[in-house]
C-alpha cells in the first residue's frame, strides 16, 4: 500500500497534484500493485500484440508460427484484442505460455517479459529503460523486492523521462492517456476514467 506521505513525495518530484497520481494508481491497478493473498505476485497484464512486435523485431515469423501452433493464439496476435485478457493470476499463466513460445522459437524469454505491464502503475516491461532499469527482468525483480514504493518511484522516473509530467500537471487526461496507454486509449476510455478517478479523490 502506498502511504499518503509517499504520494506527496512523488507529487513533489513530478510537480503535480497528489490526486492526479492517485487517479493513475486507481485506474491502472485498482489501488493495489499485487494480486490478492495468498497469491502475492505483482499484478501483470500480458499484451499479445506487443509480443507479436517483439517477435518480429527479433527476426522470427509469428504468422507461420501461429498457423502451426494455434494453442498460443491467446498470447500471440497482431492487433490489440481486449477479449484475450484473462485477468488476475491467469495473466501469469499467459506469461508462461509466452515464454513457451520463446523457447519453441529459440528466442530469449525476455521478449515475453517485455510484453506485459506490471505493478501499481502497469508500466510495460519494454519501457524498462525509461524507468531506470537495464532490462524488464531487472524491473520486475525491483518491483518484487522494493514493494509499491519502488513501483511509485519507477512511475515518477517514467513520467519524467517520457515528458508526460506536463500532461499530469495540467490534468490533460487525453494527452496523458495517449502517451501512457497508446493511441487506442479511447477504446478503453482511459481519459474518461482518469478524469472520473481524479474527481472522486478531489471531492
Amino acid at each position: 500500500m502506498i502511504t499518503e506521505d509517499e504520494f506527496k513525495d512523488a507529487a513533489s518530484i513530478i510537480g503535480c497534484e497528489v490526486n492526479a497520481i492517485k487517479a493513475v494508481y486507481e485506474v491502472e491497478a485498482a489501488g493495489r500493485g499485487y494480486l490478492s493473498p495468498p497469491d502475492n505476485r505483482v499484478k501483470i497484464l500480458f499484451e499479445g500484440h506487443r509480443f507479436w512486435k517483439q517477435i518480429v523485431k527479433a527476426g522470427a515469423d509469428p504468422v507461420t508460427f501461429i498457423s502451426k501452433n494455434k494453442q498460443y493464439t491467446n498470447v500471440l496476435y497482431k492487433n490489440w484484442d481486449k477479449k484475450q485478457y484473462k485477468g488476475g493470476a491467469k495473466e501469469w499463466d499467459r506469461m508462461s505460455q509466452a515464454i513457451e513460445v520463446c523457447t519453441k522459437l529459440n528466442l530469449n524469454p525476455i521478449l515475453a517479459l517485455n510484453s506485459a505491464s506490471y505493478g501499481s502503475f502497469q508500466i510495460m516491461g519494454e519501457n524498462h529503460s525509461a524507468c531506470g532499469y537495464g532490462t524488464s527482468q531487472e524491473m520486475l525483480a525491483a518491483y518484487n523486492n522494493g514493494g509499491e514504493q519502488e513501483q511509485l518511484d519507477s512511475f515518477c522516473r517514467f513520467v519524467k523521462s517520457t515528458h508526460l509530467d506536463d500532461e499530469l500537471i495540467s490534468k490533460n487526461w487525453a494527452a496523458f492517456a495517449q502517451g501512457y496507454n497508446g493511441t487506442a486509449f479511447r477504446e478503453n476510455k482511459y481519459d474518461v476514467k482518469l478524469s472520473s478517478a481524479y474527481n472522486y479523490f478531489t471531492t
